[in-house]
């Protein structure tokens, strides 16, 4: 095959994963994030160790992917193996316990001792790790707001994706989340395919 063609067809198949993945999430990760309202029962939060709490949360069978910072909090990614090959969810760590990262982000924030109080820190924390479990590399590029309703723009790394979040905090934390895709395809990216399966 001419190098050219190679090109054409590597692009035009990043690009349709891109927008298919981005589809798929939209309809998948929406109603999760509006259900992180203020959710602070024990039931989201579990002891022991990362694998121990992930078994705990999602089930048996689901494995630890691996462990690291995200929005300046410690995380962790597990693999739920209910539909083949297998459901990404992100978990955080706090005062000995692991949260969900949606359900159990307010939960998480507060045992970790962070400001509730601290609207646009909470906004941005949430769309950094709400959708961390579809999206790698997420980075917050802009967060316009006050008074607890806040407008929030991140990057991800896998397939370029851009959003806009739309986050309402009140005393007790997030109480809405929903994000939109606003581009897809964005430098720096990662094409890939895992957003289509991981669903």
């Amino acid at each position: 095959m001419p190098a050219a063609t190679s090109a054409r067809s590597t692009t035009w198949i990043a690009r349709v994963v891109a927008l298919s993945t981005a589809a798929l999430v939209v309809f998948a990760l929406a109603p999760m994030t509006s259900a992180a309202a203020g959710d602070h029962g024990e039931d989201v939060c579990a002891p022991g160790s990362a694998g121990q709490a992930a078994v705990a949360l999602f089930g048996p069978g689901t494995e630890l992917v691996g462990t690291e910072q995200a929005a300046g909090l410690k995380t962790a990614l597990v693999l739920e193996p209910r539909i083949y090959p297998g459901t990404r969810q992100r978990m955080i760590a706090a005062a000995g316990r692991w949260c969900e990262a949606t359900t159990g982000f307010n939960r998480a924030w507060e045992l970790a001792g962070r400001p509730v109080a601290d609207g646009r820190a909470l906004a941005e924390a949430y769309a950094s790790l709400a959708a961390a479990p579809y999206f790698d590399g997420i980075t917050v590029k802009r967060t316009t707001g006050a008074a607890g309703t806040w407008t929030v723009l991140t990057h991800a790394r896998t397939n370029g994706v851009e959003a806009r979040w739309a986050i309402i905090t009140d005393a007790h934390g997030i109480r809405t989340a929903t994000w939109t895709a606003t581009a897809f395809g964005r430098e720096p990216l990662e094409a890939s395919w895992e957003g289509l399966t991981a669903l």
